[in-house]
C-alpha cells in the first residue's frame, strides 16, 4: 500500500521508510553501472524534470496548461492523448513504494488499468536505453512486494 511516510534522504539516493533506508532504483541501477549517457544535457534532465511533474498533474486533472514552458507541451499533449485513447483508469501516480526484503524502493510514473489489466507505465522522452527495461523489472518487484500485481509494464515514449 502506498505510505505517505516515505521520504527522499538528503542525498536523493536512498528512501527512508520508519528510519529504514531503502536504495532507489536508479542508485540501484547506478551500481551496475547504468547512468545518463555522455549527451545527457542539463537541459535534457531539466526537461524530464519539468515533464514529470506536468504529466503527474495532467494525470490528477490539476495540470494549468496556460503555466506550461512551451517546450514541454508535446509531450504532454502526447500523455492526454495516450489516456484518452486507452481509457485509463488511475491507480497510482508518483507515488513513492518499498520493498522491505529487498530493501529497494521506487516511484512509478503511473500505475493504472487498462483493459481491466493493471499496468505499470514509465514515460520517457528521447531514445531507449538498455537499462530500461531493468528498471520496469524492479518497478514491478517492488509493487508486487506492496500486493500491486502488475500484469504488464512498458515505457511510453512520449516524443520531442
Amino acid at each position: 500500500m502506498v505510505d505517505s511516510e516515505i521520504t527522499l534522504n538528503e542525498a536523493g539516493t536512498h528512501y527512508i521508510k520508519d528510519g529504514v533506508e531503502y536504495a532507489r532504483v536508479s542508485t540501484l541501477l547506478g551500481t551496475f553501472g547504468f547512468k545518463p549517457g555522455p549527451f545527457v544535457s542539463e537541459f535534457g534532465l531539466d526537461r524530464g524534470s519539468k515533464v514529470h511533474k506536468a504529466a503527474a498533474l495532467l494525470i490528477r486533472g490539476e495540470l494549468d496548461w496556460d503555466s506550461l514552458d512551451v517546450r514541454i507541451l508535446p509531450q504532454l499533449k502526447g500523455l492526454e492523448r495516450f489516456l484518452a485513447d486507452f481509457n485509463t483508469e488511475i491507480l497510482h501516480v508518483e507515488e513513492a513504494f518499498v520493498d522491505p526484503v529487498w530493501k529497494i524502493g521506487g516511484r512509478p510514473d503511473l500505475i493504472c488499468k487498462i483493459g481491466g489489466l493493471v499496468v505499470l507505465i514509465d514515460h520517457k522522452n528521447g531514445t531507449p536505453q538498455k537499462h530500461y527495461p531493468l528498471a520496469l523489472a524492479i518497478y514491478k518487484k517492488i509493487l508486487s512486494a506492496n500486493g500491486i500485481a502488475v500484469k504488464d509494464a512498458f515505457n511510453l515514449y512520449l516524443g520531442e
